[in-house]
Formats: C-alpha cells, structure tokens, sequence
C-alpha cells in the first residue's frame, strides 16, 4: 500500500505532534507546581492558626478582672479574633493571586468542619473573657482546639506529599517521552527521507553503471514517490 501526503506535510504533522504532547506535558507540570506552590502557602498559614489560638488564650488571660480590667486586651482580642476568622475564610476560598489553594477533598472538608465546631465554641468565650467575664475554657480546651488545627495541617502535609509524588511522575514521564520522542524520530526520518534517498541513490548508481532497465518501487506518492 503506497502511503499518501506530501513529505512536508507528514513532517509538519509529526513536529506538531510531538510540539502538543511537549506543551501538555510541560502545562501539567506547571499546574502541579502551581498546586505545591498554594499548598505550601495553605500549610504555613493553617499553620500560624495555632500562634493564633495561644496569643488568644494569653490575652484572654490578661484581661481577666484581676489584672488591668477588660479595656486592656479587649481590642486586641477582638482584632486576633478577626484576623484568625480571615485566615480561615482565606483558606477555604483559597487565593490565587498569592497563590493559596487548598484541595476541596473530604478528608480537608471534614477537618474544617471539626474546626468550626470547636471554634463556635471557643470564639465566645474569648468574647467574655475580652469583656471582662473571666476566661471560662480550661487549658484542655485550647489544647483540644489546637489538635484540631495540627489535624488540618497534616492533612494539608498529605497532599502536598501525594502532589509531589504526581509531579515526580510526571517528570519521569517526560524523560520518558523525550527517550521516545527521540526514537520515532530517528525512525521516521529513515523510514520517510534516508531510505528513498538510498533507494534513488542505488537506482542512479546503477543507471550511471548503463542498467536502463532499473526500475525503483514507488513506495509512497509524496515527492520522494515522484522522484522514483
């Protein structure tokens, strides 16, 4: 069977080929290193919530009636708790502009859920030890709520590993394909170019020798095809 197209044509095809698979291949790459680059960011902000929840707890303390009276530490608390909603609602949505991104699985929707549950219960106490009213949650409490936050983190760990597992397999497969690429194309450039040129350089040879009854196969209708 004579194979069809011009040689430029089956050329082009093959370099736009092998150029589609690069780019994928490299865009995969990118989004991946983009997704480590935001769980990086997710951890060490999820991470800052237990400096948070202690600083909380120690400004609690201070604004107990026995030391300076609510005023002192009120403002403060009320800003920390704020800023540590913010962190937590930044989280959740994520930032692309940072980048920030945390994977929307069940195993981080249900540690987020555990953390709300503790939070609702820790955040008004903080309130009434901010006015005053004593801090009404022992240390186990807090220490409870900060095992909710190390619990977060290490799910965040885990698929950060699981990410650079994938990016690890997708550099081998692009080492791989790079040793294949390769391979098709020195086999393809025999297969269209090397061989015809041997086939019209013998056909020659043996005309230039006096054998006028030389015929070539016409293996292919591309130019090599019309040569032979």
């Amino acid at each position: 069977m004579h194979s069809q197209g011009k040689l430029s044509a089956k050329l082009v095809g093959i370099q736009v080929f092998f150029l589609v698979v690069a780019l994928v291949s490299i865009g995969l790459t990118l989004l991946v290193s983009w997704r480590l680059e935001g769980s990086a960011a997710a951890i060490n902000d999820a991470g800052s919530l237990r400096m948070r929840t202690y600083r909380l707890a120690y400004l609690a303390q201070e604004a107990l009636p026995a030391g300076n009276g609510p005023g002192a530490s009120a403002s403060l608390i009320r800003e920390d708790i704020a800023a540590f909603e913010k962190v937590v609602a930044t989280l959740r949505t994520g930032d692309p502009a940072r980048p920030l991104f945390v994977p929307r699985t069940d195993a981080i929707a249900a540690q987020f859920a555990e953390l709300d549950r503790e939070w609702k219960v820790l955040r008004p106490a903080l309130e009434r030890a901010g006015g005053g009213g004593g801090l009404d949650v022992d240390r186990t409490r807090i220490e409870q709520f900060v095992a909710v936050v190390n619990a977060l983190v290490g799910t965040l760990e885990q698929d950060i590993a699981q990410a650079t597992s994938l990016l690890r397999t997708i550099q081998l497969a692009l080492v791989a394909l790079a040793i294949i690429g390769a391979v098709a194309l020195i086999y393809l450039s025999f297969l269209f170019i090397i061989r015809p040129v041997h086939q019209l350089e013998d056909g020659l040879q043996r005309m230039a020798r006096g054998d006028m009854d030389v015929r070539l196969p016409v293996e292919s209708r591309d130019e090599f095809g019309a040569l032979a």
